[in-house]
């Protein structure tokens, strides 16, 4: 196969690619001032600045702190949203004082990306009702 029939093809590719997934193709980083300690899966995490961005397979999200000392990943379910447009978001399920990840939403995508419950937060889940915090992304 000649080299320009092969870099038409991979530019098809990319631009077919780009066409499904647009909105998360040009997804950035979300960066948030958290108020209160946190956990994502089972890493806790202090109040303070952090930044939510989506891995290359779009499926897992990264979130660490801004001096970059703890990260997590975390498994994503994908799940429709009715908000018109907005400037991105961090959803947290709070039991009491403990509050759990539960969605990151960038702006401009109608689709929210769900947290995976770890199976601690599924337990405290059956034991005290939950209330949801959302926090709004800090500019750069």
């Amino acid at each position: 196969m000649s080299a320009k029939v092969w870099t038409f093809l991979v530019a098809v590719t990319i631009a077919m690619t780009l066409a499904v997934f647009p909105a998360l193709a040009q997804s950035t980083a979300l960066r948030a001032n958290i108020p209160f300690p946190f956990m994502v899966n089972e890493v806790e995490f202090t109040p303070g600045i952090y930044t939510a961005q989506l891995t290359s397979s779009r499926q897992v999200l990264e979130i660490r702190s801004e001096d970059g000392k703890k990260a997590a990943f975390v498994l994503l379910l994908a799940a429709h949203s009715n908000r018109a447009q907005h400037h991105g978001l961090f959803v947290f399920s709070g039991y009491g004082s403990q509050y759990f990840l539960s969605k990151v939403s960038w702006p401009d995508y109608g689709t929210d990306c769900e947290v995976l419950k770890s199976e601690r937060e599924k337990d405290i889940a059956r034991r005290v009702e939950s209330q949801s915090v959302s926090i709004s992304p800090i500019n750069r």
